[in-house]
């Protein structure tokens, strides 16, 4: 790898937990004491991120083990190998991919979501054009759009007002209102 591209990729890597405030920190990638300061501030955001993971306790316990594991290494006096570093950090991406013990078998689904919130923001972040206020509007346009279609259709099939209020999990005023713009 060049070295304008590592010390990117370093800052890349830093920036996903600590976002603007690890900006222009590449050349740090070049001074171990550095590197290993700026690593070590994600430490506690992965502590945060595992504690909140929905999953079972011994697994939660593995896998702040293995940060603290990790923690350790860098800030070993006199440092800690690479490979250290390489071997810890694998077995925290195994972990998180479900992996357990040394049987290569899978003992934990890894199933991630996001919020209507998140959605928005990641899309904003791909389309700098749109706000997110922007980006929500249409949204909530294409979802009501969407709506009047299926209670339409549902109609169509005999369905009563209640009925596909009970379906949308809304009220009969609701869908009427609904009904009534189609």
């Amino acid at each position: 790898m060049k070295r304008e591209d590592l010390a990117m990729n370093f800052e890349h890597a830093v920036r996903q937990f600590l976002g603007d405030k690890a900006y222009h920190i590449a050349d740090s990638a070049f001074d171990d004491t550095s590197f290993r300061q700026w690593l070590r501030k994600c430490i506690p955001i992965m502590r945060r991120k595992v504690n909140q993971l929905d999953t079972t306790t011994r697994h939660k316990e593995m896998l702040m083990s293995n940060i603290e594991e990790l923690n350790d290494r860098l800030k070993a006096k006199g440092g800690s190998s690479e490979k250290g570093i390489i071997i810890t950090l694998f077995w925290i991406i195994s972990r998180l991919f479900g992996f357990d013990g040394v049987s290569g078998k899978i003992f934990n689904e890894p199933f991630y979501t996001q919020t209507y919130w998140q959605y928005l923001e990641e899309k904003s972040s791909w389309n700098s054009k749109k706000t997110i206020l922007e980006i929500d509007r249409e949204e909530r346009q294409n979802i009501i759009s969407i709506r009047k279609r299926l209670i339409k259709s549902m109609k169509n099939d005999g369905l009563s007002d209640i009925k596909i209020a009970e379906v949308f999990n809304m009220g009969e005023k609701q869908i009427k209102k609904l009904k009534n713009d189609i």
